[in-house]
């Protein structure tokens, strides 16, 4: 299946699903962005293992990412759940809500950091 990508600098706010969307609408929003690209080699996984990890002590840690690094995140853990052939409990939808609050919050210097 080919899913559209939408680069950050065209990316508004209405693309990105509330953190109380389905599921299946957030995976389809996750593949917008190819983290793989964005982060080749391990570095999507490091990153996306390392920012939930850290978000679980302290949640702040999201704040400090660029949007490539959110949608990235976002991008791993869907690729994650899917090769899991599982979907987020309870827990997992709360980190991933809060990437996509930041994600629909980021502002347009952010949007042209890709």
């Amino acid at each position: 299946m080919d899913f559209k990508r939408i680069p950050n600098e065209k990316l508004e706010k209405a693309d990105v699903p509330d953190a109380t969307a389905p599921w299946p609408e957030i995976e389809l929003f996750a593949l917008t962005s190819n983290g793989y690209e964005a982060f080749p080699g391990d570095e999507c996984a490091n990153l996306a293992k390392k920012v939930i990890d850290e978000f679980s002590k302290n949640a702040k840690i999201l704040e400090k990412l660029a949007l490539t690094e959110l949608r990235a995140c976002l991008f791993f853990e869907q690729r994650r759940y899917r090769h899991c052939d599982e979907v987020p409990n309870a827990g997992g939808m709360i980190s991933i809500g809060a990437l996509l609050s930041l994600i629909r919050a980021a502002d347009s210097s952010d949007r042209n950091e890709e």
